[in-house]
Order: C-alpha cells, then sequence, then structure tokens
C-alpha cells in the first residue's frame, strides 16, 4: 500500500511540475489517500 502511495504522489508531482498547477498534486495526494482507505 504505501508503494502505491508513493507511486501514485510520485506520479502526481510529476504532473503538477510539468503543468506548473499545484493543484493536480493536492488530486493525485487525495485519491491515493482515497484508495488506500478503501
Amino acid at each position: 500500500m504505501s508503494v502505491f502511495f508513493a507511486v501514485v504522489i510520485g506520479f502526481g508531482w510529476f504532473f503538477s511540475s510539468y503543468y506548473g498547477n499545484p493543484n493536480i498534486l493536492y488530486f493525485f495526494v487525495i485519491f491515493s489517500i482515497l484508495m488506500n482507505v478503501f
């Protein structure tokens, strides 16, 4: 689960830095937390 969490946040960080939009990172963080809970 923690590996999935890190991979999803890594993807979110990559896309947010690529597009210059930090809201993308917040979306990926919330998505990964929800996937770990459910």
